[in-house]
């Protein structure tokens, strides 16, 4: 997987993650005080989303590797011992989608960071004698 290709996909992965957070807002929580959290994950994933999209470097995949990795243990805390004030219960659809593009983007954006840094190696130039 190029580089370019890792960092589309992971602006893709990480767009739909904030679809399903802004999907679960509107649907289940923008009457709780950790709705406004599902927003800022939403906006935060398109400008991440963006920057991927118009940066080719290998320091802006971290941006949603945090972002990716975040959102997995902000559910992760509210299953287990609640998160501002909620404690969430059972495993539906949306957090099931969630789960999935958010490793998925963290993966692959890992692979576009790597690959920077395996191409910059490579393209290194050898040593004369």
């Amino acid at each position: 997987m190029t580089r370019t290709l890792a960092r589309h996909a992971g602006a893709a992965l990480t767009l739909v993650g904030g679809a399903v957070h802004l999907q679960q807002w509107w649907r289940v929580f923008r009457d709780l005080d950790i709705g406004p959290l599902f927003v800022a994950n939403a906006v935060i994933s398109i400008v991440v989303a963006t920057l991927l999209l118009g940066r080719d470097d290998r320091q802006t995949p971290w941006a949603g590797i945090v972002l990716a990795v975040g959102s997995l243990i902000a559910l992760l805390m509210s299953r287990n011992m609640g998160l501002f004030g909620f404690e969430a219960t059972g495993l539906e659809a949306p957090e099931i989608l969630a789960i999935v593009v958010e490793a998925g983007a963290a993966i692959t954006l890992t692979i576009a960071s790597l690959a920077g840094r395996v191409t910059s190696i490579n393209a290194a130039p050898s040593p004369s004698p």
